[in-house]
């Protein structure tokens, strides 16, 4: 009975206790709602919903299955909460959220926190936290987390610090605090008298703040007598933080194990080795990138014997102006060291060891791990070094410029080595060296991309007993047959194979397939051919499975992988060679399977055999990228991808098809916050772009609908992405004007693409600040208003592209602002030229061509030393060419073609020895051609047609290029776009990285009065001299025919006589040649007809005489490229063949400006005509002597023509 009354107290104790602890436990989650909703009335302001997995609207939901929450497996006590990153900041360049916006100031009462008696780890970090040590309510913050050791709120740039202190030494429990990059300044005051000696911290990160350099900050940490781990990285920490007030650094930080001291550039002076040589416990030090000098390590006479005692891990990376000597000593006296990092030290080989002492010591090294990566001035001698540290296991050489044989004698000990980007080549094939490997009998991983290896490398490498990691990417692997090397297929230990970027050819033997144990297998940019054997997808332990970018042939189909449970990333396609009529395909249809595999990225661009979408897809729901783009796949955009991978899919390519429909489903519940990179360009989507869009993807940074048919409105929506980086929407047919809310919200933009569209109205319709905008482009629409000035920008343009509209006025002042790239083309603009343009110190290219400017050009553009290009043409400009001052000047390209310029080119223009690209043609320019003109030798197309230009044509313009230089013009889009773009791609290879080339250089060219507007690398396709319409005399230069590469040739229109230079010949690539409407005489030299490319020809209009040439291309002309020689005859059989050509920018009629007036020209001939016969009779009366023997040689030449017909009948008889 007794015991009955004792079981019943016992249980009723339970029942209470387990009551009262449902009840904290009910506090706790009610404490999570009340969170949620104190955040969600700032979510307006963030622009997304925080905290989409914690569902407050069900009361059965666990709260302890919501994410960042972490229960006690046992009790169900809350001891884990995460609110991290509640911004969604990316993380770039090393740092998360440089700064804080408005939109993302967060409040956070931490009075919430109050029930949590069992938190024991709290994340706050990467957010925009502020008072965050204060207890609001008047509550005291003694009973707050009682229990707590872990605490991070790094990343909180807007953090006070007000109060820090006393909010800690709260904290009784508190080990590990992370405050870095919270912009904490100090001082660290300790208030209300107490000490911080109450604070038993162990780990203390207090990176990137900046100002914590003062004396109130070496004394609260000096305080820390419990402090392990200290990290002060990137704080501007000076030698002079160590030592305060004369007290001695004997007693500070007695326990200290690491210490991290990166990025501190002011710590090479006494004070600070002597603050280090005190830390007798110190395990761990970081010094990288600090401008640490050799003679840091030795100061005063001081033996370095006592330094660091017990120092296991040193990292001097990137310090590059250690000695080497001096770093030797020091190494060889830490008889702990493990680890040494010297990494970009700028360190020469091989080291030199000044005393025995030093040398034997330093053989007896315990060293495990050395890295000397990037250590350009090293070489191979440095492996004869390294084999004293006979205990070495991983060691780092790559860009160490090491070359010659791989080294075959090195440690044997070593389990990790990368010799990467040296200029290795493979030793020597003989059985010693072969022989030799297996002593490296403990290499489990080989890192041997970008050298000069060769296919007998394996012969070597099979021996190795341990390897399971091998990557020989980029390197000289290009024998056929290399995959059918049964050598290869022995290493049955091998997990991991990067035999990407190579040449290897021929087929994959199926061999490949007994690596059993192959974990990761990429061939991709290779040469490879045949069929993909089945084994390779059977693999039972494959997780990465790359094979695109190579010349696979025939069908393959995914059934052989439907077992593969462990598959995780698949890239397929991608032929190297896409002229090879041979296709490859990979079929997912064929029979009903069901994956085991869960894919996280998935790349099969141009391989599907089918047009529709991959039914494997509906069972994938951990997805994060995705390419299916080039395969014409049909039907309506498959949503649903993205909501079955809701979770993890931040990257999807779907470009390069032929859905026509986008549509977003109507019942979604929520946004689809995780996806960042969406590019449907070059599909056949047509109607209105949902109106909805920006709502559902509002985390987009990068969106690509360019090349469809999309039409009507932008929607406004579009103005939700605020994190939209990337945005083209050009080439549809989208009418209207842009969205104010578009310009308004998406305040992350870096690219903006509008081009060829139906836009009408003022280009920025509202006054606007755009903080990074780099590229913006909206040529080819139909804006006409003028342009305000209301347009701000944080930073600057690189592009700005707004050609090929009705714009009117005078240019903005924001545009001045572009630093590399601006075309205002083909608008209506007025007005004089600004000098602004040249105040710019990067502008590169300026096409202001086909508007209505008047006045003087500048003369600050031909003296800018970042001008490469310069198009003025078509335009109303006037007055004399400006000179050229500088002799730095860089431009490429220049085209003042259609003005009203005059006078003669100045002698200072041929200073612009860069030139490749000169039109100067339909101006009034006058003057004989300079023979300094020659001096251009880069020039690749001269177009002066339509001038005054008098005198002969130089000899020497044989001397310029005409073609056999190459010039590029091709432009990047943004250097912002390619950060960004490659932050988006996993760490290996894709070709989906989008990030263009804009901008080409475009020039007219007139060829047998046709014009032609050669866009993009222009010297590739065309290089042309052209003199035609001028006043030019004297005979045409046979060095003209040295011009080997010229395309075309114009001298038609001007007064030239003598005959046609054979040295024509030689100009094989010559496709136009016009010498019409001169005064050549002679015939066509007949060597002409080994012109293969010629197909324009044209002499009418000339004194030739004789044959024209019948065989070549000389067989496709006929009487309208040879009329106008009375003297000349050409076979009736010519007659041109209909050939395609070219589409011209606009025709003109065959006179164009300086056409031959036919009926002038018959009365002209034959008024001169009679003028010679009278001329000739009234000579031949007057001088008898004359007469005779005119009558002479008159009666010589009929005799010889006719005399055999009419016999004696012209000779006189006595």
């Amino acid at each position: 009975m007794k015991m009955g009354w004792v079981g019943m107290v016992v249980l009723i104790s339970a029942i209470v206790v387990m009551r009262k602890s449902m009840g904290w436990l009910e506090d706790e989650k009610r404490a999570l709602v009340d969170i949620k909703h104190s955040l969600f009335v700032q979510n307006a302001s963030l622009g997304h919903p925080l905290l989409p997995s914690w569902d407050v609207s069900d009361p059965k939901s666990d709260s302890c299955k919501w994410e960042g929450v972490l229960c006690h497996s046992s009790s169900g006590h809350l001891i884990t909460l995460s609110l991290s990153n509640l911004p969604a900041a990316t993380y770039e360049y090393g740092f998360y959220l440089t700064s804080c916006p408005d939109s993302m100031t967060i409040s956070l009462n931490m009075s919430l926190f109050l029930p949590f008696h069992h938190l024991t780890t709290l994340n706050l970090s990467i957010n925009c936290f502020h008072h965050l040590f204060a207890i609001q309510d008047g509550r005291s913050n003694t009973t707050l987390f009682p229990m707590l050791e872990t605490l991070d709120v790094s990343h909180n740039h807007e953090l006070e610090e007000s109060g820090i202190i006393n909010f800690l030494s709260a904290l009784t429990s508190l080990k590990s605090l992370n405050l870095a990059y919270c912009n904490i300044r100090g001082p660290f005051i300790i208030q209300d008298g107490r000490s911080n000696s109450t604070i038993l911290l162990e780990t203390l990160d207090l990176s990137g703040n900046r100002e914590l350099n003062g004396s109130s900050t070496i004394k609260f940490l000096s305080g820390l007598t419990s402090l392990r781990n200290l990290y002060l990285a990137n704080s501007d920490i000076r030698e002079s933080f160590f030592i305060q007030d004369g007290r001695s650094n004997s007693t500070i930080f007695p326990m200290l194990d690491t210490l991290d001291l990166n990025e501190n550039r002011e710590l090479n002076g006494s004070s600070t080795i002597k603050f280090l040589s005190g830390l007798t416990s110190l395990r761990i030090l970081y010094l990288a990138n600090s401008d640490i000098r050799g003679s840091f390590f030795i100061q005063d006479g001081r033996s370095n014997s006592t330094i660091f005692p017990m120092l296991e891990t040193l990292d001097l990376s990137g310090n590059r102006e250690l000695n080497e000597s001096s770093i030797i000593k020091f190494l060889s006296a830490l008889t702990s060291l493990r680890n040494l990092n010297l990494a970009r030290c700028d360190i020469s080989g091989p080291f030199s060891l000044q005393d025995d002492e030093s040398n034997s010591t330093l053989s007896e090294s315990m060293l495990e791990t050395l890295d000397l990566t990037s250590n350009y001035r090293l070489n191979e001698s440095i492996i004869k070094l390294l084999t004293a540290f006979t205990s070495l296991k991983n060691l780092n050489l790559c860009q160490c410029n090491i070359s010659g044989p791989f080294p075959i004698q090195v440690l044997q000990n070593l389990e990790v080595l990368d010799l990467s980007f040296n200029s290795l080549s493979s030793p020597s094939s003989t059985v010693q060296d072969i022989y030799s490997m297996p002593k490296l009998a403990k290499l489990r991983t080989l890192e041997l991309s970008s050298n000069r290896l060769e296919k007998n490398i394996f012969k070597y490498l099979v021996a190795l007993p341990a390897l399971k990691f091998m990557f020989l990417t980029h390197n000289y692997l290009e024998e056929d047959g290399l995959l059918n090397d049964k050598g290869l297929c022995k290493m049955m230990q091998l997990q991991m194979l990067d035999l990407s970027h190579n040449h290897l050819s021929g087929r994959i033997d199926p061999c490949l397939g007994n690596l059993t144990s192959l974990q990761a297998l990429d061939l991709s940019h290779n040469s490879l051919s045949g069929s993909i054997p089945p084994s390779l997808f059977a693999l039972p332990s494959l997780e990465y499975l790359s094979l695109s970018h190579n010349n696979f042939e025939g069908l393959s189909s995914m059934n052989s992988l439907a077992n593969n449970s462990k598959l995780k990333v698949l890239s397929l396609g991608d032929r190297l060679d896409n002229h090879n009529t041979k296709t490859f395909r990979v079929e997912t249809e064929n029979l009903p399977w069901i994956p085991s595999f869960q894919l996280e990225y998935l790349h099969m661009s141009s391989c599907l055999s089918s047009r529709t979408i991959p039914t494997f897809l509906l069972y994938q729901h951990g997805l994060k990228y995705v390419d299916l783009s080039n395969n014409n796949l049909v039907g309506i955009f498959p949503f649903w991808l993205l909501v079955n991978n809701s979770r993890p899919l931040t990257n999807v390519f779907l470009n390069g098809n032929s859905f026509n429909e986008l549509q977003l489903p109507s019942d979604l519940n929520q946004p689809l916050d995780q996806v960042l990179l969406l590019n449907l360009s070059h599909n056949n989507f047509q109607g209105n772009l949902p109106i909805n869009i920006g709502h559902f993807l509002s985390h987009l940074e990068y969106l690509d609908i360019s090349s469809n048919m999309f039409d009507g409105h932008i929607p406004t929506s579009i103005g939700e992405m605020s994190n939209l980086k990337v945005l083209d929407l050009s080439y549809n047919k989208f009418s209207g004007k842009i969205p104010r809310d578009v310009l308004l919200g998406c305040t992350s933009l870096e690219y903006l693409g509008l081009s060829n569209n139906n836009l009408h109205g003022n280009i920025f319709p509202t006054p606007v600040n755009f903080g990074s905008l780099g590229v913006f482009l909206a040529d080819n629409n139909q804006f006409n208003e003028t342009l305000e000035d209301e347009v701000s920008f944080g930073g600057h343009f690189d592009i700005v592209d707004i050609s090929n509209n009705n714009l009117s006025g005078k240019l903005p002042n924001w545009i001045f602002k572009s630093t590399m790239w601006i075309s205002v083309s083909s608008n209506n603009f007025e007005g004089t030229i600004p000098p602004d343009f040249c105040k710019s110190d990067d502008l590169y290219f300026l096409d202001l061509s086909h508007n209505r400017f008047f006045g003087e050009i500048p003369s600050c553009l031909f003296n800018s030393t970042s001008l490469r290009m310069l198009n003025l043409r078509s335009n109303n400009l006037t007055g004399i060419m400006p000179e050229v001052l500088s002799r730095s000047s860089l431009l490429k390209t220049i085209d003042l073609s259609n003005n009203k310029i005059f006078g003669t080119i100045p002698e200072s223009f041929y200073r612009l020895s860069y030139l490749t690209i000169l039109s100067l043609a339909k101006n009034e320019l006058e003057g004989q051609l300079s023979r300094q003109m020659c001096q251009l030798q880069r020039i690749n197309i001269l177009d002066l047609s339509h001038n005054k230009f008098t005198g002969s044509i130089p000899s020497c313009f044989n001397n310029m290029s005409f073609g056999n230089y190459s010039l590029y013009f091709l432009f990047w889009r943004s250097l912002s776009l390619a950060s960004s773009a490659n932050s988006y791609y996993p760490p290996f290879q894709s070709d989906n990285q989008n990030v263009e080339f804009y901008g080409q250089a475009e020039v007219q060219v007139v060829t047998k009065s046709l014009s032609y507007l050669y866009k993009g690398d222009i010297t590739k396709n065309m290089s042309g001299l052209d003199l035609s319409c001028n006043q030019l005399t004297g005979e045409i230069p046979q060095q003209i025919g040295d011009l080997h590469a010229l395309h075309a040739l114009n001298l038609s229109h001007n007064h030239l006589n003598g005959t046609i230079p054979e040295s024509f010949r030689k100009m094989i690539q010559m496709e136009s040649l016009d010498l019409s409407s001169n005064n050549l005489i002679g015939g066509i030299p007949m060597q002409l007809q080994d012109l293969t490319f010629l197909s324009t020809f044209n002499v009418c209009y000339n004194n030739l005489s004789g044959r024209a040439p019948d065989q070549g291309q000389f067989a496709n002309f006929d009487e309208s490229n040879y009329k106008g020689n009375p003297y000349l005859s050409w076979s009736d059989s010519n007659r041109r063949k209909e050939t395609p050509s070219e589409t011209p920018l606009k025709n003109s009629t065959e006179g164009s400006e300086c056409f031959i007036d036919l009926t002038a020209f018959y009365w002209s001939f034959g008024a001169s005509y009679v003028m010679v016969i009278l001329t000739l009779v009234t000579i031949l009366w007057i001088n008898p002597r004359w007469r005779n023997v005119w009558f002479y040689y008159i009666s010589i030449c009929l005799q010889k023509s006719l005399g055999r017909f009419f016999d004696d009948a012209f000779f006189y008889h006595d």
